[in-house]
């Protein structure tokens, strides 16, 4: 019964109103077409958007997809840092397998006194050999730091650059999804919004 109350009340300010009601229910439909339409061109425009940043891979072009780009360029620069590093710790480890000759003279006093000589030492033998040079171990060391310098320095550097750039990407992606998707949905409701003003 008290249904039947609030419907009769909603009637009786329908009927003692009707006259501003019609004018604002004849505006409705094309004011509804329009918010629609608003609606599609505005999900449009956030689907671009987000395949711009990087939400929709065959969009072509987005700012994701360049900065992954980015990023595999920067690890190849890093493995060929450390490939060159490699390389010149290879040619200071060359340098440790240098030698040069070495010429070791065997030598032996003799009593020549007899001869008016005295005890002179004459050598009576030569030996030749190898040795490792001192004068290679300043240079082993300059190379080596050199290799751990472009290893530990710059490689470390663009391995952390690779990182930031991934998860710059990554963010990039998602927000160009969530774009995405709310551009699909304003599209559906101002789609929805123009079908009741018709």
């Amino acid at each position: 019964m008290a249904r039947l109350g609030n419907l009769l009340t909603v009637l009786r300010y329908l009927w003692d109103n009707s006259d501003q009601l019609i004018p604002l229910l004849e505006r409705l439909p094309p004011a509804m077409r329009a918010a629609g339409e608003g609606l599609e061109t505005a999900g449009d425009g956030a689907v671009l958007a987000g395949n711009a940043l990087g939400g929709d891979a065959a969009a072509g072009v987005n700012a994701a997809g360049v900065l992954r780009e980015a990023t595999a360029a920067l690890e190849q620069a890093r493995l060929q840092l450390q490939a060159i590093a490699g390389d010149v710790r290879a040619a200071a480890d060359a340098l440790d397998q240098v030698t040069v000759p070495s010429i070791d003279f065997t030598k032996q006093r003799f009593n020549l006194s007899m001869i008016g000589l005295g005890q002179p030492e004459l050598v009576t033998g030569v030996s030749v050999g190898q040795q490792h040079p001192d004068f290679l171990a300043p240079l082993r060391t300059r190379i080596r730091s050199g290799a751990d310098l472009l290893d530990a320095n710059l490689a470390d550097d663009l391995r952390t650059a690779t990182e930031r750039l991934e998860r710059m990407s990554t963010a990039l992606e998602d927000s160009g999804n969530r774009i995405r998707s709310l551009g699909a949905s304003l599209r559906t409701g101002g789609t929805a919004l123009k079908e009741l003003g018709s």
